[in-house]
């Protein structure tokens, strides 16, 4: 039989309104990297103050876990499965269906659970981890915003699939062991990759553990080194099990 040759078709530019204002893809060379990989198949964790997630750049990209979606329809209604709203009903039924130790953890969890009063959702940990700060938010759509949808920006890993792991709250502060909690809980449902575009000057030794557990459970730990120019260390960048990301401008 006759052999058939195919072309090999490169990577075109993502067709999204605001890619071409993303001289950071550029920079780095992602239009390169995409020909190789752009995330597919990979749970990327991002502790932060949660994720939008109705956000319409977002949604598709977002981890859903299956057993604790009721409703089947691969998204997070978050209300009760006895309530129906639009014609669809809630994923919420207090019942920890699949096992793993939170109940409700349709697309991650919110693990914000302070003792002194605060504004926002910050009293009790539940299934919900919507973003009221918008860090969380943006940090998501530089990683994984859908690529190709003639919206907004392409993530740098846009075929990825977004958990949300809400530690931060309106204010855009956390405490320790919420953290080292978000920490671990990725490490026990499958993320690869954990984002942490946060920091400190002082070493936490339970944050130290929860990374030093991540990582013998095959996570790969990044952090950001700050955007104040300071040259002291920081934490969680500063610990050995975790990737320092530092960053420059348009002009390097």
């Amino acid at each position: 039989p006759m052999r058939v040759y195919h072309l090999d078709t490169p990577v075109s530019y993502p067709n999204d309104s605001l890619f071409e204002k993303q001289w950071a893809m550029k920079k780095i060379g992602a239009e390169k990297a995409w020909n190789t990989a752009t995330g597919k198949g990979i749970l990327v964790g991002v502790i932060d103050t949660g994720i939008d997630f109705f956000h319409p750049d977002l949604q598709k990209n977002l981890w859903v876990n299956a057993p604790e979606d009721l409703n089947k329809n691969g998204t997070l209604e978050p209300y009760f499965f006895t309530e129906t709203k639009n014609g669809i009903t809630g994923d919420l039924n207090g019942i920890d269906d699949d096992g793993n130790g939170y109940t409700d953890d349709v697309i991650g969890y919110d693990f914000v659970d302070q003792s002194i009063v605060n504004i926002g959702d910050a009293s009790l940990r539940d299934a919900v981890p919507f973003d009221e700060q918008g860090h969380g938010t943006n940090v998501s759509g530089i990683i994984g915003a859908t690529a190709n949808n003639i919206l907004g920006v392409a993530g740098i890993a846009h075929d990825c699939r977004l958990v949300s792991l809400r530690a931060f709250d309106a204010t855009g502060n956390a405490e320790e062991d919420d953290i080292a909690a978000a920490i671990v809980y990725a490490a026990l449902n499958g993320v690869r990759v954990l984002n942490m575009s946060f920091g400190d000057v002082v070493y936490s030794p339970i944050t130290r553990a929860a990374c030093q557990f991540a990582e013998s459970m095959g996570v790969t730990l990044v952090a950001s080194a700050g955007n104040d120019g300071s040259t002291m260390r920081r934490f969680p960048a500063s610990y050995p099990e975790v990737i320092a990301v530092a960053a420059t401008n348009d002009r390097d």
